[in-house]
């Protein structure tokens, strides 16, 4: 053990770890030689690092992560000040004041993470970290509501070995003027800090560059000087309210992904173009009135975003684009969509919604890939026939149009998932729809009138958006009608209206008058629970109990059902468990058992909730009952 060994200090510092539920290890030898050590939020009571620390003189990488929430920044531990071997020191959520005033105690140190801290400024002793590469100052503050926003130290310009700032989430109002003087500067992160207006113009000089992330900021002017960024591969600019970029921006040649959505760009220069590399090009959310015709040289591009501008046409150029994946346009003034769209092979998501459309080119059946279309919020009088040739649609959206038919390709797109038809003038809904493996199916506001016997079949394991069609109406009549048929044993004439799904998602209380206490379920078909309660009806419910009316919850349901999509609510078992007693009883004495029926549930060790239980269906089941009962 070399003589710097001071043991007890060492010791002090194991009895401190080991209070605070730290882990170290068992001998003071081992923890001396330690060279790595984190001290985390799931340490207790750490207000303060123990002077004690300073013996750890091998110690390259500390990090200190801890949860202050106090008023006033805490001093910077000094003993931290002694490990001049520290080459990696993180120490966030501490509230460390101003820092340290001895930065020259650290030659070795390259990575510097000060995040979440108090810290309104620097000591000027912070340019001697001649070695350091990385400074993460996010998320760092000031100490009060009175103290000066975030300030860069004056010696930041002579970390000439600087490749990272992070100085995300700040108050940050300007950064150095000569920060072309940081010529090793690799990436500059500035995510939402609001406050900083400007770029200095030197920036053209950190020629290395190669993110540059001033995303939701307040730089309205963008420098001449960034076209110099020749090695920048990164550029975020949303959010900064920019009107103008610079005429040269095309000499970023190794540019892949460009940010500038959120701003106020009327126009794109047409030098952008000449940016090959570029992958990602996002112009969302600007005032642009036309993009340049140039833009189909950019074969690189997979994803290209112009949505929410004043476009009244697009470049035909962009059939040229053939790497294309992701193209959105919406919320535009687009009377047409040009005809080379359709050369887009590789096109996967297509938004074109919020525009003027009143027709699509045939020319987009060539989209073979395609697998999400958004159209909607146009004016386009019917889908076009050729929809079918997108069998690869998983989402298809043609809501808030003009459309009064479907056409029969629709059929043919077995890969759909979610189609929205909402905001249309839709009387009926095809046959054909029930044979899709539709998850979610949107039709409000229409005229439709009935659902596809399959739609209806499967409508529990569907998300459906039916509000505004005099469907809901209808059904509840015709739910209300079969219910009360089955209530006065006139089962044989409700057979069909039963295996057709008629009925679901109503409550006894439209049928029979017991106000706000009625029962409520989504049984399918309700119908069969309910004519059990009607008393008198013990041989029914005999039958339902011999062909699988479980106390514990498993019910046979209907044999045109999925067995997939049948559950049946804990509260089910307790209608089971007590059909015997309601036959007995008239309504009102039914409800008074409903308290009695959770105890009962809950002496069957079911819990009662919004959990189901799933059950073994006998398909045949509904089939037996509803014979055994023909009038």
């Amino acid at each position: 053990m070399s003589a710097e060994f001071d043991r007890e200090s060492v010791l002090q510092l194991m009895a401190w770890c080991q209070a605070r539920g730290g882990s170290i290890p068992s001998t003071p030898e081992e923890v001396f030689a330690l060279t790595e050590l984190v001290i985390d939020d799931s340490w207790s009571d750490v207000d303060a690092l123990p002077v004690s620390l300073s013996a750890l003189t091998n110690l390259t990488h500390l990090t200190v992560r801890t949860r202050y929430h106090g008023v006033r920044p805490r001093p910077w531990p000094i003993a931290i000040d002694a490990l001049e071997n520290l080459t990696h020191l993180t120490l966030t959520g501490f509230g460390a004041g101003e820092g340290s005033d001895c930065w020259d105690n650290y030659p070795h140190l390259r990575h510097l993470d000060l995040s979440d801290n108090k810290i309104s400024s620097l000591d000027d002793s912070f340019g001697s970290l001649a070695a350091l590469e990385t400074l993460v100052l996010r998320k760092c503050q000031g100490g009060g509501a009175h103290s000066p926003v975030l300030k860069l130290p004056d010696g930041l310009t002579q970390l000439s070995a600087l490749k990272s700032l992070d100085v995300s989430y700040t108050r940050l109002e300007t950064l150095p003027e000569d920060l072309g003087a940081l010529t090793s500067l690799e990436a500059l992160i500035c995510h939402d800090v609001r406050e900083l207006a400007a770029l200095p113009e030197s920036i053209g000089d950190c020629t290395n560059l190669r993110t540059l992330d001033l995303w939701n900021c307040a730089v309205a002017a963008i420098p001449e000087s960034l076209a110099k960024l020749t090695r920048l591969e990164t550029l975020e600019l949303y959010g900064n309210g920019a009107t103008s970029l610079p005429d040269d921006i095309g000499d970023l040649q190794r540019l892949s992904k460009l940010s500038l959505n959120s701003n106020a760009l009327t126009a794109v220069p047409a030098s952008l173009a000449r940016c090959a590399a570029i992958t990602e090009l996002n112009l969302d959310n600007n005032a642009l009135t036309e993009i340049p015709e140039e833009i189909g040289t950019m074969r690189a591009l997979t994803a290209l975003q112009l949505s929410q501008n004043a476009l009244a046409a697009l470049p035909s150029s962009l059939g040229a684009l053939s790497s294309l994946v992701t193209l959105t346009a919406a919320g535009n003034r687009l009377t047409e969509v040009p005809e080379e769209l359709g050369a887009l092979g590789a096109l996967r998501h297509l938004r074109i919604d919020g525009n003027s459309l009143r027709a699509l080119p045939e020319s987009l059946a060539g989209l073979t890939e395609l697998r999400t279309l958004d159209a909607s919020a146009n004016q386009l009088p019917a889908m076009p026939t050729w929809i079918g040739e997108l069998t690869e649609l998983t989402a298809l959206d043609f809501a808030n149009n003009q459309l009064r038919t479907l056409p029969e390709g629709l059929s043919q797109l077995r890969a759909l998932t979610k189609l929205e038809l909402g905001d249309n003038d839709l009387a009926s809904l095809p046959e054909a729809l029930g044979a899709l493996p539709l998850q979610e199916l949107g039709f409000a506001n229409n005229r439709v009138e009935s659902l596809p016997a399959d739609i209806i079949r499967r409508r529990a394991s569907l998300k459906l958006s039916s509000a505004g069609n005099p469907l809901a109406e209808t059904e509840k009549t015709e739910g209300i009608r079969l219910m009360k048929a089955c209530l006065k044993r006139k089962l044989g004439a409700a057979k069909a209206a039963v295996l057709a799904g008629a009925g679901m998602d109503l409550t006894i209380g439209d049928c029979v008058d017991l106000g706000e206490d009625s029962f409520s379920g989504n049984w399918g078909p309700p119908a069969l629970f309910w004519a059990a309660v009607v008393p008198g009806s013990g041989d029914l419910v005999e039958l339902m109990l011999e062909c699988g009316a479980n106390p514990r919850g498993t019910w046979p349901y209907a044999g045109e059902w999925d067995p997939e999509d049948c559950y049946m609510d804990t509260s089910d078992a307790w209608v089971v468990t007590t059909l015997r007693e309601l036959s007995e009883q008239g309504y009102s004495e039914a409800l008074d058992t409903w308290s009695e029926g959770r105890k009962k549930l809950a002496a069957l060790g079911i819990r009662r909730g919004d959990d189901h239980l799933e059950l073994t269906p006998d398909p045949k089941a509904l089939e037996r009952i509803l014979a055994a009962t023909e009038d």
